[in-house]
């Protein structure tokens, strides 16, 4: 199995050179044929050049991967909200009715009621009388009409009447033995007659000026037409035994007057009165708003008003806690028509945009609409009024969106996601049980523009290669993807590493491409407030970063431009007699590792390129007919020249016999965590074969 390597590591370069011993001896001697095979000094930090992948961390090799993205910032509306609100008229106001009196005369009584009493006439005007007592039976007199009402229903009130006697008699007697009773009736438009109030006067009405009132007759529940008509009833005890000068033409003069009343009902001409009231708009139940500008376009709050009121209305309306572009306090007037009978209806729609909630101050919780109203004076139209009549308010606030808004984000909402592709191609070939163990850290900077919104970055992310293995983000102390919660900062950076999160394991398939969502959950999470800017831009760049620190062994295969590092040599000067007098061989190694961690080498000869290609990646069970490896030892970390060698056979160099061979390398790695890539490898290796010399080699 064949993996992509993170960040690392060297690639050796097959030099070949060779050199002969300049004399020969005698045939059947023994001598030493001398090949440099290998020459190379290699800095791990190179590779940082070499991949984009890779950088130098100081004098440590590493990984570093980043991607920004970024998404439009769209908070949502308000809800739309609506609130009905009836307005009642409530006490009726008409025109103060003046007192009404009438008068009651001993000519009307004698001349128009049929009364006949001795003296009681009109050739005795003027004259001493004796008045003996007598009846009176239902004598009637009627009031001028109020005009100030048709007919009205008092829900309280009081009536005082006064009744005072101008004539020589009396009406009923001192003692009370003779009755004398007075009864108010009305007269209402449909003809009909009802009596309101009767009276009893124990005491009667004393002649010659006397007077009984009755003051405070409550007639609340009354309805009362504008036509009254009163009506005595009784006995008279006459002068009670005295003479009297008769005045014909005097009478009883009766007056009645409301006082203190409430009408409930009315047919009247209506005067100009106030009916206030307001009306109450929950702003949002999504934001806790303390101070917002509402954006540009439509967005109204629709005043619709039925009208139930047979009268005209004008109406000031004064709106808290919004302000227009200027910063002042909204304000408008407008007149609702009359019902006339039925139900009136008016639109006033309010273009909000532009405007602005709140001051800042404290947060605002409604919208509170207060009418000012008052109805028109009819004048002497007369109108049909009920205290129970009423004009509705619906009042609709549309949803609203901010072009500027500080506000606690009461409700949860989800920002559009940001999304992003992280593409990772690093030119080394890895074989075997590989596992990054490095500080591995992921860093995410979030910022906001100018906005300052707290939220909660829901991470998801998951890491493949190109053997189909794939590792999803966690946090260990969940098991579940990330959330990071961030405060209400225009910037913030959030760095976890390989304690909180299982980004070595990430690294450790080598992967080829990290795919990861970044999904903003604002709102509901506590009353931080939020300030928020249309038109800002959520930003998040996330970026992967380790030091190379592996927990076990790695082959790695050094590529150049996405392919293995292969090297075609000139091995001429290597012959079939130098092979044929083989006698031993071995590789003579000078190296310094200053990697910081050990490293094992394999040197693979063939004769074609294709096949050298082939089995640098055959790991296991390599195709010993096609290559030849010669393994050298472990290289521990050193930082002075060490030397070692390495024993050869006669068929190792088999693949020599030819005019070019092609060499390559793959490295094995080894470390211990704690250790991450640093430094550099240099290796001399020379080729010692010892031959049986003799005069064949002369031959040539």
């Amino acid at each position: 199995m064949y993996r992509k390597l993170l960040p690392f590591l060297l690639l050796i370069l097959i030099v070949a050179s060779c050199s002969f011993p300049e004399e020969f001896g005698l045939p059947s001697w023994e001598t030493t044929f001398h090949m440099n095979i290998l020459n190379d000094s290699y800095n791990v930090l190179e590779l940082a050049e070499e991949d984009s992948a890779l950088v130098a961390m100081g004098d440590t090799l590493g990984f570093v991967k980043s991607d920004s993205e970024s998404v439009s910032i769209e908070l949502d509306p308000t809800g739309a909200v609506s609130e009905d609100k009836e307005i009642v008229i409530g006490k009726i106001e008409i025109n103060e009715p003046e007192p009404k009196q009438t008068e009651i005369t001993i000519q009307e009584m004698v001349e128009e009621h049929g009364l006949f009493v001795p003296g009681l006439n009109s050739s005795m005007n003027g004259q001493p009388v004796m008045v003996p007592s007598f009846e009176l039976e239902d004598i009637e007199k009627g009031f001028d009409k109020f005009e100030e009402f048709q007919e009205v229903h008092f829900s309280s009130g009081y009536l005082d009447m006064s009744f005072t006697n101008n004539m020589i008699f009396w009406l009923g007697s001192v003692d009370g033995s003779l009755p004398f009773t007075a009864t108010l009736k009305g007269v209402y438009t449909d003809g009909t007659i009802q009596e309101l109030i009767s009276l009893d006067f124990p005491q009667g009405i004393a002649p010659n000026g006397g007077v009984v009132e009755y003051n405070n007759y409550d007639i609340s529940g009354m309805v009362i037409p504008d036509s009254l008509r009163m009506i005595i009833h009784g006995w008279s005890d006459g002068t009670a035994g005295n003479v009297e000068i008769l005045d014909y033409y005097a009478g009883l003069d009766i007056e009645v007057d409301f006082e203190d009343f409430v009408i409930d009902h009315a047919v009247a001409p209506i005067p100009a009165q106030a009916i206030d009231d307001s009306v109450e708009v929950e702003v949002s139940d999504e934001y806790e708003i303390y101070e917002a500008t509402i954006e540009e376009g439509e967005y109204f709050l629709n005043l619709d008003i039925e009208n139930q009121i047979d009268l005209n209305i004008n109406a000031e309306v004064y709106i808290d806690n919004i302000y227009d572009p200027t910063g002042n306090s909204y304000e408008t007037s407008f007149t609702i028509p009359r019902s006339q009978g039925g139900t009136s209806y008016f639109q006033k729609d309010i273009n909000l945009a532009g405007f602005s909630v709140g001051d800042g101050s404290e947060p605002v919780q409604i919208v509170k609409i207060d009418f000012y109203t008052y109805t028109q004076d009819t004048e002497d139209e007369v109108r049909i009024i009920d205290a129970n009549d009423k004009f509705t308010v619906h009042a609709n606030l549309q949803p609203l969106d901010f072009a500027y808004i500080n506000a606690v984000i009461s409700q949860e909402q989800d920002i559009d996601p940001i999304t992003g592709d992280i593409e990772i191609d690093l030119d080394v070939e890895t074989e075997g049980d590989f596992e990054m163990v490095g500080a591995s850290q992921m860093k995410l900077d979030i910022s906001y523009g100018n906005s300052k919104i707290p939220a909660r970055l829901e991470l998801n992310l998951t890491a493949s290669n190109n053997e189909g293995e794939t590792v999803e983000l966690i946090e260990y102390s969940t098991g579940n993807a990330p959330i990071i919660g961030i405060p209400a900062q225009s910037n913030f950076t959030i760095i976890k590493d390989f304690s909180d999160y299982n980004l070595n394991e990430i690294l450790s398939i080598i992967p080829t491409n990290i795919q990861y969502e970044v999904d903003p959950i604002v709102g509901g999470i506590g009353s931080e407030v939020a300030e928020f800017y249309a038109g800002d831009t959520l930003y998040a760049d996330i970026e992967f970063s380790s030091k190379i620190d592996l927990a076990t062994d790695s082959w790695i295969i050094p590529q150049e431009d996405g392919e293995p590092q292969t090297n075609e040599e000139d091995v001429a000067d290597f012959d079939q007699d130098i092979y044929d007098t083989f006698k031993n061989g071995r590789i003579n190694l000078k190296y310094i590792n200053t990697t910081g961690v050990d490293v094992k080498a394999e040197i693979l000869i063939s004769a074609t390129e294709n096949d050298l290609v082939q089995q640098l990646y055959q790991f296991e069970n390599p195709d010993t007919t096609k290559i030849t490896i010669i393994s050298i030892p472990y290289l521990e970390t050193t930082n002075e020249t060490m030397e070692k060698q390495v024993e050869v056979k006669q068929t190792d160099l088999k693949y020599l016999l030819q005019d070019t061979a092609y060499i390559g390398s793959r490295i094995g790695v080894y470390s211990e965590q704690g250790t991450p890539l640093s430094g550099s490898v240099q290796i001399q290796a020379e080729l010692e074969v010892q031959i049986l010399a003799g005069d064949h080699l002369l031959d040539d």
